[in-house]
């Protein structure tokens, strides 16, 4: 990832200059430039408050947690984020190689056919394109 830097460096958190650690590439945003390209945000913790790894099974707990105290009795894995990010990421006008390649998708075709599902906006836009402008 473009800027990802493992060392621990200087940085201004909170108008205070600490010594920072860059927690990875992993959830987090996209940020449009003012080209219109697209970037992944930078975020740094300080070194005294590191974000800790949390274990798969610690988090799927947790999470099925959320849901159960939502009303929502379904067990659900974390690869339903994986598709539901992807989808709503396209959806929301990230750009489709973009997110194939933050998704780990190496092929395009199987990122299309099971992981994006376009929301009704995109089958809007292209009925419009097919039938022409109003007469």
């Amino acid at each position: 990832m473009s800027g990802y830097q493992r060392a621990p460096r200087k940085a201004y958190v909170a108008g205070k200059l600490q010594e920072v650690e860059d927690v990875g590439p992993l959830l987090q945003p996209v940020a449009r430039s003012a080209d219109g390209s697209q970037r992944l945000a930078q975020r740094t913790a300080p070194l005294d408050a590191p974000i800790a790894a949390m274990p798969h099974r610690d988090f799927r707990e947790k999470l099925n947690a959320a849901f159960q105290a939502a009303g929502i009795h379904r067990d659900f894995g974390t690869h339903v984020f994986h598709r539901g990010g992807a989808t709503t990421a396209v959806n929301s006008g990230a750009d489709r190689a973009l997110v194939q390649k933050l998704g780990r998708w190496a092929s395009p075709a199987t990122f299309e056919k099971h992981y994006v599902k376009d929301g009704v906006s995109a089958h809007k836009k292209l009925t419009a394109h097919i039938l022409g402008p109003p007469k």
